[in-house]
């Protein structure tokens, strides 16, 4: 019988997959010879029961052994969020990840054109005249001189062209939706990760953890982000020391006001770029005050500073002072 159909035979029968077996179903999968129906079964069927932490560990560490690997020495960031959530934001942590590198901070920011949404981080930075980094020698070069790659998730998983036909016809959210942040070919140090379910933040937090991440938040909000929200309550998960610990936090904890999400709708990949040289220029409103959020919390996870009201403070700065445009100009010359 073929691996993959074993595995599969092993999920119906009730029975989880451990790390190793799922790393061994992922491995299968990318398989051009493996049987797409199978493939889309096993798919189908996990998506049924809900991931298990080994589960999407196994499948994560499958991918990331097929990745063309970036080596960034020391600490080093992510802002990369699982999408799907459905708020049709524009594209924070594009923003965030932009707005922590002019502050000095290496950030490789994985991501992809868009999925669910109009404009993925792909598309804005291009939107934004900034070119795509598509080998590991670019990425490395590009961080080494201006603290900001962009791993292009096509051009360096290229194992992935095996279930994209698979995926686009099941039309339905699946375990590959989750590995983005979780396949970082830089395997990065610290982390900000945005996932659309709060039942998932301590999941997605354990996996980072066993898969040796430093310092993490994973955020999702109770209005349904996946990210941190002005409009109530973000459930996050805080990955220390290898210790994790689940708490609540507020706009008010970083010094903001609660406030509807009205005009942070994003758009096309050019209305997003809009949205972003007006918020690093300096304009004032909730789009702003929504990347000085999620800002704070990933200047603090990576211990830049010591409460997510210092972590607004130090961003505003970088946005009023024009570090973030600054920035940006430097990458267009890329």
């Amino acid at each position: 019988m073929n691996p993959l159909r074993e595995l599969l035979e092993q999920i119906c029968e009730g029975q989880p997959l451990d790390r190793d077996q799922a790393q061994q179903a992922l491995t299968a999968m990318i398989d051009e010879s493996a049987p797409p129906e199978v493939t889309g079964a096993l798919l189908g069927a996990i998506r049924t029961r809900g991931a298990s932490a080994a589960e999407i560990e196994g499948f994560a560490r499958g991918l990331r052994a097929h990745c063309l690997p970036v080596s960034i020495p020391g600490i080093s960031l992510d802002t990369c969020g699982t999408g799907g959530d459905g708020g049709n934001t524009f594209n924070v942590s594009t923003a965030v990840a932009l707005v922590v590198a002019s502050l000095g901070v290496p950030v490789v920011k994985h991501g992809n054109r868009a999925v669910s949404s109009q404009s993925g981080s792909a598309d804005v930075l291009e939107a934004l005249g900034i070119p795509l980094q598509q080998s590991p020698e670019k990425v490395q070069a590009a961080v080494a001189e201006h603290q900001f790659g962009f791993c292009f998730a096509p051009a360096f998983h290229p194992a992935m062209k095996a279930v994209a036909t698979i995926r686009r016809n099941l039309g339905i959210r699946t375990v590959f939706n989750l590995l983005g942040p979780l396949c970082n070919p830089a395997q990065v140090s610290h982390q900000i990760l945005g996932v659309y379910d709060p039942d998932l933040t301590l999941v997605l937090a354990e996996v980072l953890n066993n898969l040796g991440v430093q310092s993490a938040l994973v955020v999702s909000s109770l209005d349904g982000l996946d990210e941190l929200s002005l409009a109530g309550p973000t459930q996050v998960t805080e990955l220390r020391s290898r210790k994790l610990r689940t708490y609540q936090v507020n706009p008010e904890d970083a010094g903001l006001r609660t406030q509807a999400l009205t005009g942070t709708e994003g758009g096309s990949p050019t209305e997003n770029a809009q949205i972003l040289k007006r918020i690093f220029a300096g304009e004032r409103g909730p789009c702003r005050d929504l990347v000085l959020y999620n800002t704070a919390a990933a200047l603090w996870i990576v211990d830049q500073v010591e409460s997510l009201s210092a972590g607004v403070d130090l961003a505003a700065e970088a946005l009023d002072n024009g570090r973030v445009l600054s920035l940006i100009e430097r990458l267009q010359s890329l």
